[in-house]
């Protein structure tokens, strides 16, 4: 991929930036250009983040490179064989489970890392 456009340049740093968290060169990154696709969604060695639209605040895009990160954490730091094992079946308490299991990596991440 070349780096040509502000936008070239965004999805490589991301890229990049996710691989290196994860510590994992087998990351696929994709991105949506839907305004929908505003979570996180991580499936297999497989991350999807949303793309900055036009006129977003830094503070905006900024939160989209935190969706980033969030998924890469969860990729260096979850094993995924035991979620799903303790992943309960009720929807509410999944997403009860979901919540704190990425809260779980996230804080690990931010023991782990410095800056």
């Amino acid at each position: 991929m070349s780096a040509d456009t502000p936008l070239d340049r965004f999805k490589q740093a991301t890229i990049n930036t996710i691989r290196a968290i994860a510590e994992r060169d087998d990351v696929l990154v994709g991105f949506s250009d839907s305004t929908a696709v505003q979570v996180l969604a991580v499936s297999g060695n497989r991350v999807r983040v949303p793309l900055p639209q036009k006129g977003m605040t830094s503070e905006a895009i900024a939160a989209l490179r935190g969706l980033a990160d969030a998924a890469a954490l969860q990729l260096r730091y979850r094993d995924e064989a035991l979620y799903q094992k303790a992943l309960p079946v009720k929807a509410e308490e999944a997403s009860i489970y979901a919540a704190l299991e990425q809260a779980r990596v996230e804080a690990i991440g931010a023991q782990q890392m410095t800056g």
